[in-house]
Parts: C-alpha cells; structure tokens; sequence
C-alpha cells in the first residue's frame, strides 16, 4: 500500500467499518448452516456457506474491534479527547447501551421469549446480565471492552510492550474466566477481545508499520492457510493448540481486514452518497438486519 497519510487513513475507517458490517450481515445470513443456530438443523445442508461463515466469523467482528482501538488512540491520544472518565463513558453508554437496551426491549426478548419460551430466571441471565443477549452482544462487549481499557491507556501509550504483557495476562483471564464463571455482562468476551483493541492502537502509533509492507495475496494465503489449520486442530480436538491457533487466525483476519479495506478505499470515492448513507445509518443496519 502506498503511503497514506494518518489523516487521510482515520478518514478510511469509516469505509472499512462499513464494509466489516457488512460481512457481519453476510455471516448472519448464512450461520444457521454451521448447525449451532435455534434449534434444529437447516433441511438442506451446504458444507460451503458452513465453513464460508465459519471464515467470516474469524475476521469481521476483530476487524471491528481492531478498528475501534484505532479510533480511540487518535482521539485519545492525538486529539487529546476522552480526557475525563466519567464523561466518556457516558457517552458511550449512549452510543451503545441506549441501543443495546432499547433493541433488547422491543425486539430480542419479546422474540426470544416468544420462540423458546424460557423461565424468568433463563431471561434474566441472558437479558438483563446480558450473558447472551442475542445479536446485541456486541455493544454490552465494546462497552466493558472501553471500560477496561481506557484505565490502562495512558500507562500501554508510554511502553507498548509492557502495555502488551498486561493485555496478553487479561486475555488469559478471559480466557479461564470463560471456562468457570458466567459470562455475565460480557466481561469475559470482552477480556478477550481487547488484544484487537491493543492491536489497532498500536497500528495508529506506529510510523511506516510492518503490517502495510504485506502484500494483499499474502495476507489471504495465510489466513486461509491458518483457518484450514483451525478446523484440522478442532477436528483432532487438540485444545491448547485450537486456543493458540484461533488466536492467531483471527488477528492475521482482522489486520488483514483493516489493511486490505484502506487499500480499497484509496481506489474508490468514499464520499459517494451510497456509503455516506452507509456510515450515518451502520449502527441501525447492525441493530435490525
């Protein structure tokens, strides 16, 4: 990729956002086929649209939040916003949990309720503790995700490799957490999604990084590579090394992501009234696909 501004690249985010939305509705369309969605298997079964969004499913949502880090370090840190804590989660309780609350309300619990007809005490761990609030998980995610990390963002920004060691040990924590306790609030999801947020920080810090020096096909090649690995390590069971892999593929998917769709953007007009309309109206697309 060409030398691209860091201006002209934050601009870019919007597009890649977009794009990244897309493919988490392009993976909702077709996820029934891996056979864990509701309750019964799809009458007609495609093995490629399985492992098609099983592939999805190992970029989109990193991508997304790799992109978010990379947002919040230029605010941060570049732009000098997000100073106060109190005010800036309270923004992004807003942004993000008026929605999550007013979806689930009108929409995900109703529906669920109606569909499988749970007891109150299965509503209230999956709603209201937000364990498993359906495709709303997300947003409770992103929230925990900010509220852990922005407390550490000053002390990651003065030594990113220490800053790394802490990311990597609240990673395990969620990873361990997951296996025992309750996801309640996403607090474990979100433990382990923050090594994406630390990754798209750190891109935003760096100057002339590595990441944009990997040509697009060998990005493709060895997250490919990496994925049919993931499912010859899932198949033979081998956890640890499913643990590690799975890791890895998704942060090769969602680098790879964010590279491939600024390359993108820098060929095409991202001020066309099609994708504006795109980035004004994503957080809906997300809420009602």
């Amino acid at each position: 990729m060409k030398n691209v501004s860091k201006s002209k690249e934050l601009e870019q985010c919007d597009f890649v956002k977009l794009l990244l939305m897309g493919f988490v509705v392009l993976y909702h369309s077709m996820a029934f086929w891996k056979g864990n969605w509701f309750v019964k298997e799809p009458e007609e079964q495609s093995h490629v649209l399985k492992y098609f969004s099983m592939w999805l499913n190992t970029f989109h949502i990193y991508g997304f939040t790799l992109v978010s880090g990379y947002i919040f370090q230029t605010m941060k840190f570049e732009k000098h916003k997000y100073q106060d804590f109190g005010v800036f989660l309270t923004n992004k309780a807003k942004r993000l949990l008026v929605p999550l609350c007013f979806i689930e309300i009108i929409w995900a619990l109703p529906f669920y309720a109606l569909i499988f007809k749970p007891t109150i005490s299965t509503l209230v761990k999956k709603f209201l503790l937000m364990e498993s609030p359906s495709q709303l998980w997300f947003l409770g995610m992103l929230f925990v995700l900010f509220l852990i990390y922005w407390p550490i963002s000053n002390a990651i920004n003065k030594n990113w490799t220490s800053g790394g060691v802490i990311i990597f040990i609240i990673y395990c924590l969620g990873t361990i957490g997951s296996k025992f306790f309750p996801n309640y609030f996403q607090i474990w999801t979100a433990m382990k999604y923050v090594p994406f947020f630390y990754i798209g920080g750190y891109i935003r810090k760096s100057k002339n990084c590595v990441i944009y020096r990997v040509p697009t096909v060998i990005y493709l090649i060895v997250h490919v590579t990496m994925f049919l690995l993931w499912i010859y390590l899932t198949d033979k069971g081998v956890k640890a090394l499913i643990i590690l892999c799975n890791l890895l593929l998704c942060m090769i998917g969602a680098i790879g992501a964010f590279v491939i769709f600024q390359r993108m953007a820098e060929k095409i007009d991202t001020k066309n009234p099609v994708l504006q309309f795109g980035y004004k109206h994503s957080m809906t697309i997300y809420l009602f696909h």
